[in-house]
């Protein structure tokens, strides 16, 4: 089981291999913290945005150009999914809303852990070719090798969230008890 342990704020949505602990509900918080993540989101959605138009615009050949482009699109799509719900939660009260419904917070989980997973991911894959291009300054590295990396990393981990719902190893539901 996975202990993740969070104090005054709650997400709506929850799995059973998550154990989790919420504070007491404090609405003046809450409403700080939504005014807080609005503000990130209002400027975190537009420069990525910027960034990913910069990037995907120019220098189609360079591979590292690819993977800031691939980073921001991922980092505007964690902003806007993982996010903007929570925003909605806050303002709501942390009332259930439309997070009572299972295909709704099953989405949400899915698309928030394979986000914030998949940032992560092109994060080492910039590691990884800056490396190579320090230490091997001539070597020159295949842009299908990397972009196969990153499809095959990002199928493999939609497929074993598929399947761990499918199974019911991953059960997701709103839950008005964690959310305060």
């Amino acid at each position: 089981q996975h202990y993740f342990i969070q104090s005054n704020l709650s997400v709506p949505c929850y799995t059973t291999c998550t154990k989790m602990h919420s504070g007491p509900h404090l609405p003046s918080l809450d409403t700080t913290l939504a005014a807080l993540l609005i503000l990130l989101i209002l400027l975190a959605v537009p420069g990525n945005i910027s960034s990913l138009l910069f990037f995907s615009t120019r220098h189609h050949h360079n591979l590292h150009y690819l993977l800031y482009a691939v980073m921001s699109a991922v980092d505007t799509i964690t902003c806007c999914f993982a996010v903007s719900p929570l925003v909605t939660l806050l303002l709501a009260g942390r009332r259930p809303a439309a997070y009572c419904t299972p295909g709704l917070c099953i989405s949400w989980a899915i698309g928030a852990k394979f986000s914030l997973f998949f940032s992560m991911f092109v994060v080492l894959m910039m590691s990884v070719t800056r490396t190579i291009a320090i230490v091997a300054p001539f070597y020159k590295i295949r842009r299908s090798a990397v972009i196969g990396g990153l499809v095959g990393y990002g199928s493999v981990g939609l497929l074993l969230d598929g399947v761990f719902v499918g199974l019911g190893m991953w059960n997701v539901r709103y839950s008005s008890t964690i959310a305060g």
